[in-house]
């Protein structure tokens, strides 16, 4: 299964829980959560090793074999992805399942979160590839839970006619009514302040509102990364809740310590360092903000080819959807977080990714004229 969806939709959250149930239920096999900010766990090398060592564990039949790999070839930890796949990991289990007791469940179980995490795109496409041969070469009984967001080369992979019959894809979009459950994350989390924080003698009595918290649900626009970053904000022991959140409400200037959204913030930015061309992207946004119009008016506005604004935004498929409209052929853009405008529109968090509105419609307007101008004098 691959689950997929947005930058902050719960991808993480839900591995997360998945795999301490199934390891409660003897049913995890391994797993593997990828992480850009943990040098050991952004590329795919400790990957195998992982569940190689995770597989002795649980099912501990496998271990002599594992040893004795290792032992007759130590070189194996160099070999590729795939060779490590079936050497440490394929092969001992189907050796396992093959003098296990009919009688004794064995995990089967794998879960790979975080995989555009992964700092090199070839490396993502060398992990799902081994994965069609679970069932055409070793005919294991596994069941793998891939997350990640719908980036281009994954997409790509889960395309392909080795995977794409045995994958059943879940995307996390607004289908599943992502805001009810953020609506409630929010509240049991502020009744918990009230209750236990050391301030809570200070916080009103009224607080938060229904409409304090239904603000909250909109600007996460169904991403619980955004409400677990008001969460941790807000949750600051050294301030009054309620202040923290009037922060975030835009009700009174952040405090010395920092910006709300510095989580937020590092996450976009990360996205964005993926894009090839970014002045043009920027400039691609800029014109989306300034005139939600259609994609083929942004290429008219900015002097590019039909095609372009897809070819260019293809990295950017976790922030930015294309729409169809059911009226004509026009096809316009979205974002999907309300919060990537107030990151874009606001210079002290996205810095050299700021984008300046009013002076992109001088700039517009500019060019306009002067094209309407040398026009008239063509005319003439």
């Amino acid at each position: 299964m691959w689950m997929s969806g947005a930058a902050g939709a719960g991808k993480s959250s839900i591995a997360r829980t998945v795999a301490e149930q199934c390891a409660r239920e003897g049913k995890l096999l391994g797993c593997f959560f990828f992480s850009r900010e943990d040098a050991t766990r952004s590329s795919a090398r400790r990957m195998v090793p992982t569940l190689s060592y995770q597989l002795m564990r649980v099912v501990p039949e496998v271990r002599p074999i594992i040893t004795s790999i290792i032992e007759d070839h130590p070189l194996v930890l160099s070999q590729s992805i795939t060779e490590q796949f079936q050497s440490l990991l394929f092969a001992p289990l189907q050796h396992a399942l093959q003098v296990t007791p009919q009688n004794h469940a064995t995990p089967t179980l794998v879960i790979l979160d975080g995989l555009d995490e992964c700092q090199s795109e070839e490396e993502q496409g060398n992990i799902l590839d081994p994965l069609a041969n679970i069932r055409q070469q070793f005919s294991l009984p596994l069941r793998v839970l891939v997350c990640s967001r719908p980036e281009t080369q994954i997409v790509s992979s889960f395309q392909s006619t080795a995977l794409e019959p045995i994958t059943t894809r879940l995307i996390l979009d607004d289908t599943y009514l992502p805001g009810d459950d953020i609506e409630i994350y929010l509240r049991d989390i502020f009744l918990d302040l009230k209750t236990n924080h050391r301030f809570k003698d200070s916080i009103p009595e009224s607080w938060p509102t229904d409409k304090d918290i239904a603000t909250l649900v909109r600007q996460s626009s169904g991403q619980f990364i955004y409400a677990a970053t008001v969460v941790k904000y807000v949750s600051s022991n050294r301030h009054r809740p309620h202040q923290r959140l009037d922060v975030i409400l835009k009700l009174r200037p952040p405090f010395k310590d920092g910006l709300p959204f510095t989580q937020l913030d590092a996450l976009y930015s990360f996205i964005f360092s993926k894009v090839e061309d970014i002045r043009t992207v920027l400039d691609i946004l800029a014109v989306h903000l300034l005139y939600r119009c259609s994609v083929t008016s942004i290429e008219d506005i900015l002097c590019l080819e039909r095609g372009d604004v897809e070819i260019l935004l293809c990295d950017m498929g976790s922030l930015i959807t294309f729409n169809q409209s059911t009226t004509d052929d026009h096809v316009t853009l979205s974002f999907q977080h309300a919060s990537l405008e107030d990151f874009l529109c606001d210079e002290t968090r996205s810095k050299d990714l700021f984008v300046d509105l009013p002076q992109m419609r001088c700039d517009h307007m500019i060019l306009l004229l002067r094209h309407f101008s040398c026009k008239f004098q063509t005319s003439l």
